[in-house]
């Protein structure tokens, strides 16, 4: 396997995380000429926080997450700035999920 020294550690280094983001978006605008992505779909199916990273037993519930709602949280974020906290990543996440299974396609 592969390793870069910035993985190595076992840390997640933001500034390396934001430039890799950087890049996808880049490949995304530039070299496929997407701008936007329609919304088509709108729930999806979301394993609760507590039960997403203990792999040594199956989840015993799901959560439904909401694409529409999760972009009218982020742009709160754009318009007021001060709503950008680390949590909105939990909104983020879903929406690159979704953007990156509709381009990929």
């Amino acid at each position: 396997m592969r390793t870069k020294a910035w993985a190595l550690a076992m840390n997640i280094e933001v500034q390396k995380l934001r430039q890799v983001a950087d890049k996808i978006f880049d490949h995304i605008e530039n070299d496929l000429g997407v701008r936007s992505v329609p919304l088509d779909d709108d729930y999806y199916w979301q394993i609760p926080d507590a039960e997403l990273y203990s792999i040594d037993k199956d989840p015993t519930e799901l959560d439904i997450g909401q694409l529409s709602e999760d972009l009218s949280f982020l742009e709160d974020v754009v318009g007021e700035g001060e709503q950008a906290v680390c949590l909105m990543f939990l909104h983020l996440a879903p929406l690159l999920r979704y953007l990156a299974i509709k381009v990929g396609q």
